[in-house]
C-alpha cells in the first residue's frame, strides 16, 4: 500500500527556503505537503512577488518541478492571511498578492489555496454586518482569481473569534 504521509512545511520554508524545505520533507518520508505563501507580498522589494506575474508563474512551475522530482506533491497552498479590511491601501496590496497567490497556487499544482477569514483582532471588535460585509466582499475579489487559474479557496479562521464571542467571518 502506498500510503501517502502530509505535512505543512512551513516551518521549513522559514528555516531552509522553498527548495530545503521540499527536501527536508522528502528525507523524512513526507510525500504531501502543505505550502506557505503568506509571507510573499508585491510590496516588498526583491520578493518574488514584486518581480509580477510572469516572473511567479516562472519561479513556481520550477518549484513544481523540483518537488516532483523530489516525490513530494504541493496539494495545497497558504494564501493570504491578514490585511484585507484594515485601510484601502492594505486592501489594495491584498488584492494583488491574492491574485499572485492564485497563480502561484496553479503552478505549483496545487488544487487549493488557504485564505484566512478577516479576523476580529485585525479590524476590531465590528459589528456582524460589517463583518459579513467584509468577509464577502474579501471573497469576491479573490473568487474570480481562483476560477481563473483552476483552483479552490478554503477558508480558515484566526481562532481568535472566541474572545469576541463572535465567528470571524459571519461575525455573529
Amino acid at each position: 500500500m502506498n500510503e501517502r504521509i502530509s505535512l505543512s512545511i512551513i516551518d521549513f520554508q522559514e528555516n531552509y527556503g522553498d527548495r530545503g524545505a521540499i527536501d527536508t520533507a522528502a528525507s523524512l518520508g513526507i510525500n504531501k505537503v502543505d505550502f506557505e505563501l503568506y509571507s510573499n507580498s508585491a510590496d516588498k522589494e526583491g520578493n518574488i512577488y514584486s518581480l509580477g506575474k510572469d516572473a511567479v508563474r516562472e519561479y513556481y512551475s520550477d518549484v513544481f518541478e523540483y518537488a516532483k522530482g523530489k516525490g513530494v506533491k504541493i496539494v495545497q497552498t497558504h494564501g493570504r492571511l491578514i490585511g484585507y479590511g484594515i485601510t484601502p491601501e492594505r486592501d489594495e496590496v491584498f488584492v494583488k498578492d491574492a491574485e499572485l497567490d492564485c497563480i502561484a497556487t496553479e503552478a505549483l499544482g496545487a488544487k487549493y489555496s488557504v485564505f484566512h477569514t478577516p479576523a476580529h483582532n485585525h479590524v476590531g471588535d465590528l459589528p456582524a454586518e460589517r463583518m459579513l460585509e467584509i468577509g464577502v466582499s474579501l471573497f469576491s475579489i479573490v473568487l474570480p482569481f481562483a476560477k481563473e487559474h483552476g483552483i479552490k479557496i478554503a477558508a480558515e479562521t484566526h481562532g481568535t473569534a472566541s474572545k469576541y464571542n463572535k465567528m470571524e467571518f459571519f461575525g455573529i
